[in-house]
């Protein structure tokens, strides 16, 4: 993460909040789907993952990664201004997600 906390349990909670967040925008796209939105594993992922497209195209028979783009699209385009400084489709199928500094 690029954003410094002055404890660990309020690098926990940002992190809660922005799982929270990510998940329901990604609802509104996919409905009932038991995915994971995590933090990224390097900052070249971004600071938050998700393998919702994985389990959407499993679902729909079709290719993760247009899916995942599909999802990037409508998510940036929904998410609140100023919210994510990139969304982005990754192969095989994974939206990475890049959180604006405050």
């Amino acid at each position: 993460m690029i954003f410094e906390f002055s404890s660990p349990r309020r690098y926990n909670v940002f992190v809660g909040h922005m799982i929270t967040a990510i998940k329901k925008l990604i609802n509104q796209e996919v409905g009932d789907l038991d995915f994971a939105v995590q933090p990224a594993e390097s900052l070249g992922h971004g600071h938050f993952a998700t393998n919702a497209a994985f389990l959407l195209a499993k679902k729909e028979k079709k290719d993760p990664l247009e899916i995942a783009r599909g999802l990037a699209r409508s998510i940036t385009k929904r998410a609140p201004r100023g919210f994510f400084s990139k969304v982005e489709a990754a192969a095989p199928g994974f939206v990475n997600f890049w959180v604006s500094p405050a």
